[in-house]
């Protein structure tokens, strides 16, 4: 929402516009859930129709209604649609070549964090009502582009459309017919030993070790506090005591994330997941202790270029690979359910963190926060080592086969080889 209250109509007082943001806030595990379901049963492409549709309408509503209720519904509305968003990670890991995945799902967080840049500049300069209506057109622009793309070749090999998959393959990877045909025999062999049988509970209890992977993967990352540094960053600074504006650290805090964000695909170009968070973590872990180090020695300076630092290598590697990994670990038969259920477990969690934060800070030291990021920074190395998985180079069939599906006892095959004919 706008930041001066003068450009509100006077429907809205203060404590609307802080149930208005809860709302949207609240909606959005709501729509990640249900994002996933309809990933699964009709599409992706066309749950993120349906989901750039709600977001215009949402607008529509907002800019044109001059009732409290009615904006409360649109932006009920809105929190739903922006939880869909995973669907856009989904198909983007589905369409690349596995030579290509990890670079192009590193380009979602260049268009997240201008997004973010291009709604604060607008909502601070422009009213309010004129807002609505821009991001209104831009979306409902979206939405219609969609209608240029396909569905991504792995949905018409798991409803038996040879033809439609060759082609989409062809379109998708740039190859020959010959090329994608091979595409499509390979998919066809993997993908059909599993996707036989309807999306079940049974099918999802099945992904638990993938679910717990990327689950501990979102709650490192949140506990090493980029999160709440981004949400709280004016408490933060405050309690530091810095000789600059806040609101200004927290303005070139945002610049700072938009800046790194487009190292992000270069980093995942030149390096593989594993080293990606290793190396990032590693650097989190050491920007962490050179600013608590000049916090006791009160240098400013220094201070500023690690909050700076900290903010880079999170958004180049942690942040970056912890949004794009569900989407590369989870078979086909179940990946839009479970990438709606880590979107939505990620939302929850953001939300207890930064209600929580303020007075966690406000009880303690900033020393003891950090110490606190410190040390889920550390495990995050360790995590990076030792447990997440490789998908660079991998196709989404041979993740699973390496990390995630049953093998059969190694003992088992070396006495069948001993049998007496």
């Amino acid at each position: 929402m706008p930041k001066h209250l003068d450009r509100y109509p006077d429907i809205i007082v203060l404590r609307d516009v802080s149930w208005i943001a809860g709302i949207c806030v609240l909606f959005n595990p709501i729509g990640s859930l249900i994002a996933g379901v309809l990933m699964d049963h009709f599409g992706r492409v066309t749950t993120m129709k349906l989901a750039t549709f709600l977001c215009s309408l949402s607008w529509l509503v907002i800019a044109s209604t001059n009732n409290i209720y009615c904006l409360y519904g649109a932006f009920i509305v809105f929190g739903i649609s922006i939880g869909m968003t995973p669907t856009c990670v989904v198909y983007v890991a589905e369409i690349c070549s596995d030579k290509r995945r990890c670079v192009l799902l590193s380009v979602f967080i260049i268009f997240y964090s201008t997004g973010v840049m291009f709604t604060y500049v607008i909502t601070y300069f422009l009213h309010w009502r004129t807002s609505a209506w821009i991001f209104m057109t831009v979306s409902t622009a979206i939405c219609l582009s969609l209608f240029l793309l396909h569905e991504p070749p792995q949905w018409f090999v798991k409803s038996w459309n040879r033809e439609k998959a060759i082609r989409v393959f062809q379109i998708t990877r740039q190859i020959t017919e010959v090329d994608a045909e091979k595409e499509y025999e390979k998919a066809a062999e993997n993908l059909h030993k599993y996707v036989h049988e309807k999306t079940s509970f049974k099918h999802i209890m099945n992904s638990w070790k993938p679910l717990v992977i990327a689950m501990v993967f979102q709650l490192l990352v949140q506990f090493s506090g980029c999160t709440m540094l981004v949400a709280c960053s004016s408490s933060l600074f405050g309690k530091i005591k810095m000789s600059f504006d806040q609101d200004t650290m927290g303005l070139t805090y945002s610049l700072a994330i938009f800046i790194s964000s487009f190292f992000s695909p270069f980093a995942a170009l030149f390096g593989s997941r594993k080293k990606i968070v290793t190396i990032s973590s590693s650097f989190i872990v050491g920007t962490l202790l050179v600013l608590m180090v000049s916090l006791h020695y009160e240098l400013t300076l220094l201070m500023q270029i690690c909050l700076y630092g900290y903010v880079f290598f999170n958004v180049v590697g942690t942040i970056t690979v912890v949004e794009s990994l569900p989407s590369e670990i989870f078979r086909l038969q179940v990946r839009g359910v479970m990438c709606g259920i880590i979107q939505a477990y990620s939302t929850v969690m953001q939300g207890i963190i930064i209600k929580v934060f303020p007075d966690y800070l406000a009880a303690t030291s900033v020393t003891c926060v950090l110490v606190t990021f410190l040390v889920f920074s550390i495990f995050l190395v360790f995590f990076g080592i030792f447990i997440l998985p490789e998908t660079k180079g991998k196709t989404l069939e041979q993740i699973q086969e390496e990390y995630f599906d049953e093998k059969p006892p190694k003992l088992e095959t070396e006495k069948c080889c001993y049998i007496n004919p």
